[in-house]
């Protein structure tokens, strides 16, 4: 089950897990109020986040049934994580920042 189209998950994985890696990264920056600064032990454990998640995405397109799935699931995830932190900078952009 998991040879099948396994180019098209693989580049899947690759491809779509970094961009949501990277979101995931910056909604619980903004979540945690974390500052860009490394002063935070906060922004320390979040230096390991992308890194877990890009790999749970990379093992998620793999156990997908097709490629095609693969592609349409992580770029649902992409905006959904995206759309959030568009959401979120703009609370904390306009003040709303008591989330």
């Amino acid at each position: 089950m998991l040879i099948r189209q396994w180019p098209s998950k693989v580049f899947a994985g690759l491809l779509l897990g970094a961009p949501l890696s990277l979101g995931v990264l910056g909604d619980l920056g903004l979540l945690l109020h974390v500052s860009r600064q490394l002063d935070q032990p906060e922004a320390l454990l979040l230096r390991w986040v992308p890194g877990a998640v890009w790999v749970l995405s990379f093992c998620w397109a793999l156990a997908l049934r097709s490629g095609l799935r693969a592609w349409g699931g992580l770029l649902l995830g992409n905006a959904l994580i995206w759309g959030l932190y568009g959401i979120l900078y703009i609370l904390r952009v306009a003040g709303w920042a008591a989330l």
